[in-house]
């Protein structure tokens, strides 16, 4: 498997803006985080901990099994997912790592500590990155042991379909089936060992409530009216809101955020992302783009 990465750099105010305009809506194929210093590494608050602590890579499952314990003989009714999402939300250590669909998102969490000096932003694509639904963490019982299933060559059937839409349309498949095979074929056998998953609790929910308006006021209720919400709408974002206040953690709606996370205990999340390397080992060999023309 080939990888593809690219360093840009934006040194002038008229570039920031450049990329703020081109990057402004949510984005379907990009993933980003925000950092408040350029020399950072992508590491999880439990690598961090452990770190400090002189532990190895391999103590994070140990770690975090623990904490979910714990916090299970106080509040028996969460789930581990619940419990490790309100501890990343309350800056506790956990294998979660946050990051945002929305660029401008990333770009504020830069700045807003240390706005002098240099900040990076990370975009990482979502082709690759296999998604947990929520009726698959119910169906789990939000268990930990669902970060070790192995996602890999699982027929991503609507992932594939949001990627690649606009290439299908132009393409010469006719049956939508055949072309998601083709696109599954060359999946990478390297992401068998290292892999990120992505546990997006607001886009199942937000499907789910979607579905439930349909349910209940019909197809009409997806009509879109111009310069404001839609009825569907405004009740999927309420009940979104609800969904978060019950979650305890208003922030993953106030920043359209989301979880990457490394089912791999036995790496980092940088080697699980970059299969098996870090970026520093990486980095040198990549020349940077300066100032593009994001048009």
């Amino acid at each position: 498997m080939e990888l593809n990465y690219k360093i840009i750099e934006i040194t002038t105010e008229a570039a920031l803006k450049d990329a703020l305009f081109t990057l402004s809506g949510k984005d379907k194929y990009f993933l980003y985080r925000g950092q408040s210093n350029n020399n950072w590494s992508l590491q999880t608050s439990l690598e961090r901990k452990l770190e400090n602590l002189n532990k190895t890579e391999m103590d994070i499952g140990k770690y975090e099994k623990l904490v979910v314990e714990e916090c299970q003989n106080k509040d028996s009714n969460s789930s581990p997912i619940e419990i490790i999402s309100k501890i990343q939300h309350y800056g506790g250590a956990t294998r979660l790592i946050d990051f945002t669909h929305h660029f401008p998102v990333a770009v504020f969490f830069a700045f807003c500590d240390f706005p002098s000096q240099n900040v990076s932003i990370w975009a990482i694509s979502r082709r690759d990155i296999p998604y947990i639904s929520y009726k698959q963490l119910e169906y789990n019982k939000g268990d930990l042991d669902l970060f070790e299933i192995d996602f890999q060559r699982r027929d991503q059937e609507e992932k594939v379909w949001d990627f690649y839409i606009d290439e299908f349309v132009f393409s010469s498949f006719t049956n939508i089936r055949d072309f998601i095979n083709s696109k599954m074929e060359d999946y990478p056998e390297e992401l068998k060992k290292f892999k990120i998953g992505s546990l997006d609790l607001l886009a199942s929910k937000e499907d789910e409530f979607n579905w439930q308006y349909q349910m209940e006021h019909g197809i009409e209720s997806w009509v879109v009216r111009l310069n404001e919400l839609s009825p569907r709408d405004k009740f999927v974002q309420e009940s979104l809101k609800q969904y978060c206040k019950d979650l305890d953690n208003e922030r993953l709606y106030n920043q359209s955020g989301l979880f990457l996370f490394a089912p791999n205990n036995n790496y980092s999340f940088e080697k699980n992302l970059f299969l098996g390397k870090t970026w520093k080992e990486l980095e040198s060999n990549i020349i940077k783009i300066k100032n593009p023309d994001f048009s």
